[in-house]
Order: structure tokens, then sequence, then C-alpha cells
């Protein structure tokens, strides 16, 4: 049963359905205006609708209201560091990468969680904690292409400015992440594992 049918029966049949979906679904079967009819949740628009509402890079979780100053320039210093590696990688853009005739290795740098909840079709996990690690399990080759990804680019960045040093010579970040790669119209595969948990 695909997962839009589950969802359908789930929210006409059982009013504890609700707990069985991530945060964004609860709030959506909440709204007094939902329309169950008109719910897509296609792996594509779930994932589109949870990067949106993402507030950080390398976080899925929901939006934490606005803290300590020191959260905000942790943020920032963040985004700096990856505008600083930005400038000294090269980036490919998702229409060139859709349009390659010969697939570089693609690494999805996110957490498992994220990953299975959509990642680019042929994409490997290597999240940015073990990917300096373990790379070379994957990529045993200095010299093959690869692609590196994340949500916006940020995380992936840091991680291609790494493996260049590491003698790496033909890695580039996605840019714009997987954001970008969706508003192409990139499409998404999801893991069995995240299709399993949808059927508990």
């Amino acid at each position: 049963m695909g997962l839009v049918h589950q969802v359908s029966d789930l929210v006409h049949h059982s009013g504890a359905a609700f707990s069985k979906f991530p945060p964004f679904f609860s709030d959506v079967f909440k709204d007094p205006g939902f329309n169950p009819g008109t719910l897509d949740v296609s792996p594509k628009s779930y994932y589109t609708s949870m990067v949106t509402r993402q507030s950080t890079e390398g976080s899925a979780l929901p939006k934490k209201k606005a803290g300590a100053a020191g959260m905000n320039d942790t943020i920032t210093a963040f985004a700096r560091l990856a505008d600083q590696a930005r400038s000294r990688i090269e980036e490919i853009s998702a229409a060139e990468l859709s349009r390659a005739k010969l697939l570089p290795v693609i690494i999805d740098v996110r957490e498992s969680d994220e990953y299975a909840e959509g990642h680019i079709q042929t994409a490997k996990h290597l999240s940015r904690g073990v990917l300096e690690q373990k790379i070379d399990e994957f990529v045993p080759d200095f010299s093959t292409p690869v692609v590196v990804y994340c949500d916006r680019g940020d995380r992936a960045a840091l991680v291609t400015e790494n493996l260049l040093k590491m003698g790496y010579q033909n890695v580039r970040s996605l840019r714009g992440g997987l954001q970008s790669w969706l508003e192409s119209g990139g499409e998404l595969e999801v893991s069995d594992r995240f299709r399993q948990r949808k059927r508990v």
C-alpha cells in the first residue's frame, strides 16, 4: 500500500494515527481547515516541507524559539565558516548533476534519519561525523569524481574542503544542497527502513 493511501486510511479511521507521524503531519492534522482529500504526503512533498521548516543547517528538528544570544552567534559562526569553505572549493548545480552522463559517486553527509526520510537516488550515506574515517571504503581511488550534499550546502562545503585536504582530486559540493535539488525538479528515494516505520 502506498504512503498516500496509508495516511488516508489512518486519517479517516483512527484518531490515534496522529502519533504515528512526524511533528509536521501532526500539525497539519490539527489545523481546523485541514482537508484530508488535499493532503500530499509524497516523499518529495514531505521533505520539502520539512526542509522549509528547519531553522539551522544540520538539524531535522523543528525550529526552536530564539534563546540566548550565544545560539545565534554559533549559527552565524557556522554559516561564516561554511562560506569560507565555499570560496576554496568547487560546487556543482542540481541541473548540472542531473545532466551528467557519467554520474559521480554521490555522498549524503546528513544524519541517518535525514537520509532515511529522502535522499538522491544512488547516493551513499556517510554522515559528516564519520566520513573522513570511512570514505576510503566507498571511494578508494583519489581521482574518482565525487559530489557531496546535505540539506542546504553548508555541511557539504566543509566536508568537501576536508576531502580535498585528504588528497581527493575531483570533489564538488552540490550548490544549495537537497533543497536546490528538489526545487529543480529532482526526485528523492526513501529508504526501506523509513517505509517500514510508517507501516507500524
